[in-house]
């Protein structure tokens, strides 16, 4: 639902704090009461809140999402027009939208089937790499695979048959 930093008491919006959020859901009011009383001393830490099966909403503190949040465009090569989408984890070919894998997404993007089918293609040999996806200021959308070099060689022993 919800992943980002929180800033003396205060969930962030601005976008190089953002990690996770859906627009359409509204944080309680009790929850943001709750966090700006126990975290209103604290400079910068991590805030996740999530909806429960019971639609009950829950919130967990976790300092470790300021390096999440530093690490974001860590590698990337991003234009002064260009916007990051997603930075998340793909394995073997399946983009994983695991809490533990996904470091960035942007509202609510929807990743395209036609990216979708040719990762699955693509990558299907490769057990784990980082996936982002980048839009131009048209909404044109480049994606990038980073993998090790452990990873490289399986996926190139795979396509071989071995």
């Amino acid at each position: 639902m919800l992943r980002s930093l929180l800033r003396f008491g205060k969930i962030s919006y601005q976008v190089e704090d953002l990690q996770l959020w859906d627009p359409a859901i509204t944080v309680p009011d009790r929850i943001n009461q709750n966090l700006n009383q126990q975290y209103h001393h604290t400079p910068v830490t991590g805030v996740t809140i999530v909806r429960g099966i019971d639609g009950a909403f829950r919130w967990f503190v976790d300092p470790k999402l300021i390096d999440i949040s530093r690490s974001r465009y860590e590698g990337i090569q991003i234009a002064d027009n260009e916007t990051l989408l997603l930075k998340t984890r793909i394995r073997n070919g399946l983009v994983s939208f695991q809490e533990s894998d996904v470091h960035f997404r942007y509202g609510n993007f929807r990743i395209p089937q036609k990216i979708i089918d040719k990762l699955k293609e693509e990558y299907c040999s490769t057990p784990c790499g980082e996936l982002c996806i980048i839009s131009d200021e048209k909404g044109n959308l480049r994606t990038e695979v980073k993998i090790g070099k452990i990873d490289r060689f399986r996926t190139f022993l795979n396509k071989q048959g071995f």
